[in-house]
C-alpha cells in the first residue's frame, strides 16, 4: 500500500513539473474584452501620439480629430495631407499649387490653424519650434516657425530636424550634432549617424557602428559590424556572427551570444529562414522584450532585459514583432493573435475582418487597418490581468 502510494506521489510530481516547464506560448487562450472606440469605417487615419489622432472617413473628404477614447475634438476640417502630433503640433497641406491656393501649416491639440503659409511648400517636421529651410545659398538652416526668421543661418549641406534638443547635419562630406543654438555638439567626424533616441544615437566610424551621448561623448566605442532598430535604452549590436545588447552608458547587458544573420539580412543555405534585415524588428527592445534567435534550441525566443529565454515564438505570416502597448502581433491566415510580454495569448480574430492587419501602439488605442476594403478602425483590449489588477 504504501509503495502504491508513494508511486502515486511521484508520478504527479513528474506531471507538475512538466506542466510547469511547458512553454507559455502554448498555454490555453487568456479572456479579455475587446472594444472598438473607432469602428473600422474610415478610409485612413494616424496612428495616436500625444493622445490625439487624425482621421478621415472618405477619400478627399474631411478630416476629424479624436482622442484616446474616441471624443470628436475637431470635425469638418479639410486637407489633403496631416501628421501625427509631435510637440502640440501637427502639419498639414491642402489646396492646388497649379490654382494658386496651395497652403500648408500646423494644427494645435485642438485642432485649430495656428500657422499657415501659402504657396510655399510643405512646410514638414520640425522638432524645438524650428523647420529646416533652403537659404538663398543652396545650403541649408532652421527658422522658427512662429516666425518665419532664421534661427541657425543655412550652413549645412543637409539636416535633420531637432530630436530630444539635437539635430543630426551633414558638413564637409561628414555627420556631426548641433544643438538649439546651433552649437556643436560633436565634431563633424561621422561617415553615418542616426537620430538621438532615449538620450543616444547610434554613430559611424569608418565602417563600425557605436554609441555617442547627448554630451558628445562616444560611449560605445565604433566596434560593432552592425545594430538593430531600437525603441528603448538597450540596442542590439552585432559582432563577429554575434548579437548582445549595449545600454546607454556602452556598457554590454546582455552578452554576444545570440545568432546574426548574414549582414543585410542576405539569407545563404547555411542560415535559417528568420525573415530579417539590418532594420528587422528582431532584436529590438521594447516593453522590456525582445524576440531573438537562439542556437541551441533552433528557436526564435522572447526575452526579458536580462537575456533570460521566457517563451518561444513561432513567426507566422505577418505581424508586429516589436511590443508596443505591452504586446505583439501574429497572424497566420485569417487569424490575428496578441501575445503579451507573459506569453499569454488573445485571439481577437472574430473582432476582425480577415484582410485586416493590427499595429500596435505605446501611445493609445491600437489600429486595425483593412488595405483590400480601406478601412480603419481602433480598439483596445482589456486583459483579465488587467481587470484583477483593479480588484
Amino acid at each position: 500500500m504504501y509503495a502504491k502510494t508513494k508511486f502515486k506521489a511521484k508520478c504527479l510530481l513528474i506531471l507538475l513539473f512538466c506542466l510547469i516547464r511547458l512553454p507559455v506560448s502554448m498555454a490555453t487562450e487568456s479572456d479579455f474584452s475587446f472594444r472598438w472606440i473607432l469602428p473600422p469605417e474610415y478610409y485612413q487615419g494616424n496612428d495616436f501620439h500625444e493622445g490625439r489622432a487624425w482621421v478621415q472617413k472618405e477619400r478627399s473628404g474631411p478630416w476629424k480629430l479624436i482622442d484616446n477614447n474616441g471624443n470628436v475634438l475637431k470635425d469638418g476640417f479639410e486637407a489633403r495631407g496631416i501628421s501625427k502630433y509631435r510637440e502640440g503640433l501637427a502639419d498639414y497641406y491642402r489646396g492646388n499649387t497649379a490654382l494658386d491656393t496651395f497652403e500648408s501649416g500646423y494644427l494645435d491639440k485642438f485642432g485649430n490653424v495656428v500657422i499657415n503659409v501659402k504657396n510655399e511648400g510643405v512646410l514638414g517636421h520640425f522638432g524645438n519650434n524650428m523647420t529646416f529651410k533652403k537659404g538663398d545659398n543652396g545650403l541649408y538652416g532652421y527658422v522658427n516657425i512662429f516666425t518665419g526668421e532664421w534661427e541657425i543661418q543655412p550652413v549645412y549641406e543637409h539636416i535633420d530636424y531637432f530630436e530630444e534638443g539635437i539635430a543630426l547635419v551633414f558638413k564637409d562630406g561628414k555627420y556631426g550634432y548641433i544643438d538649439v543654438n546651433g552649437n556643436n555638439i560633436t565634431e563633424f567626424v561621422f561617415n553615418d549617424a542616426f537620430h538621438f533616441k532615449n538620450g543616444m544615437a547610434i554613430v559611424k566610424i569608418g565602417d563600425k557602428f557605436g554609441l555617442v551621448n547627448k554630451k558628445g561623448v562616444i560611449v560605445a566605442e565604433p566596434i560593432y559590424d552592425g545594430f538593430y532598430s531600437y525603441y528603448s535604452d538597450l540596442v542590439g549590436f552585432h559582432k563577429n556572427g554575434k548579437v548582445g545588447f549595449v545600454d546607454a552608458t556602452g556598457k554590454t547587458v546582455i552578452d554576444f551570444k545570440f545568432y546574426s544573420p548574414p549582414w543585410h539580412g542576405q539569407i545563404t543555405e547555411d542560415s535559417p529562414n528568420l525573415k530579417i534585415s539590418t532594420s528587422s524588428p528582431l532584436y529590438s527592445f521594447n516593453n522590456g522584450r525582445a524576440i531573438v534567435f537562439d542556437e541551441d534550441t533552433a528557436k526564435h525566443w522572447v526575452i526579458n532585459e536580462k537575456g533570460d529565454l521566457l517563451f518561444p515564438f513561432d513567426f507566422g505570416d505577418s505581424g508586429q514583432y516589436v511590443f508596443r502597448g505591452g504586446f505583439i502581433v501574429r497572424k497566420y491566415g485569417e487569424e490575428t493573435i496578441l501575445y503579451d510580454v507573459n506569453g499569454r495569448r488573445y485571439n481577437i480574430s472574430p473582432y476582425l475582418t480577415p484582410t485586416s492587419e493590427v499595429f500596435l501602439s505605446d501611445n493609445g488605442p491600437f489600429k486595425a487597418v483593412d488595405e483590400k476594403e480601406n478601412k480603419t478602425g481602433y480598439f483596445y483590449i482589456e486583459t483579465d490581468r488587467d481587470r484583477r489588477s483593479l480588484l
